[in-house]
């Protein structure tokens, strides 16, 4: 996963060395250019832009992203949205209901 659109664009710009925090990690990169082409494994937000020792410090937060599934009018979440459904209804879902 690469980072936001607009936020990789800003990064790419950054010229001198860059630490990057998440996770409890700590991340060294030569130039934003290198950062920006980071394949992340989750979606992160910018927290704080700022400058310790000449190095660029950028500290990120996952953002999470809620796992919910349409049914009908009403929503389901979690994984095992098919068995809520089934619990709920009786039957499985039909995938082709209201089509």
């Amino acid at each position: 996963m690469v980072m936001k659109f607009d936020t990789e664009h800003f990064v790419m710009k950054i010229k001198a060395p860059i630490v990057c925090r998440f996770d409890g990690k700590e991340l060294h990169f030569e130039n934003g250019e290198k950062l920006a082409s980071y394949q992340f494994s989750k979606r992160y937000k910018v927290d704080t832009v700022t400058i310790e020792e000449g190095n660029a410090v950028i500290a990120l937060s996952e953002v999470r992203v809620a796992n919910i599934n349409s049914v009908g009018d009403e929503l389901s979440s979690g994984d095992n949205w098919i068995a809520e459904h089934k619990k709920l209804y009786g039957v499985e879902p039909n995938l082709f209901d209201g089509a």
